[in-house]
């Protein structure tokens, strides 16, 4: 390969022209998918025998597999990524503001104070 020449075709992150819209799956998996389905919904009485089967020895195999079932049927929810303006980091902005010596007043320790400590108080 030449050197400075990438692969051919589209640019990365070009335009894209024709072909199968984005995020439509292909013909081969609808149809696996339709086919699977009839599967389960012609065999649910099977389905619920071999369930209670394995209940009946093992709770937790049995929990485990309609678990694994079900993500077939119930699709998971996607994580979700909190993120800044365009991608990046989120930015946080933080000011800590110090009082001058004529904000601050020390209140004297109360008689009924267990912990024997004044306290620092910022005067408005």
């Amino acid at each position: 390969m030449e050197e400075g020449k990438g692969r051919p075709g589209r640019p990365k992150g070009g335009k894209r022209y024709g072909g199968r819209p984005k995020g439509k799956p292909n013909k081969t998996t609808i149809e696996v998918r339709d086919a699977y389905k009839q599967l389960v919904e012609n065999n649910l009485e099977n389905i619920e025998g071999w369930l209670k089967a394995v209940a009946g020895y093992a709770p937790d195999k049995a929990l485990d597999f309609m678990l694994k079932f079900s993500e077939y049927f119930i699709p998971k929810l996607n994580r979700t990524e909190v993120t800044g303006l365009n991608g990046g980091a989120i930015e946080h902005n933080v000011t800590w503001v110090v009082p001058n010596a004529n904000q601050l007043a020390i209140e004297p320790k109360k008689e009924d104070d267990e912990d024997n400590v004044s306290e620092a108080v910022l005067v408005p």
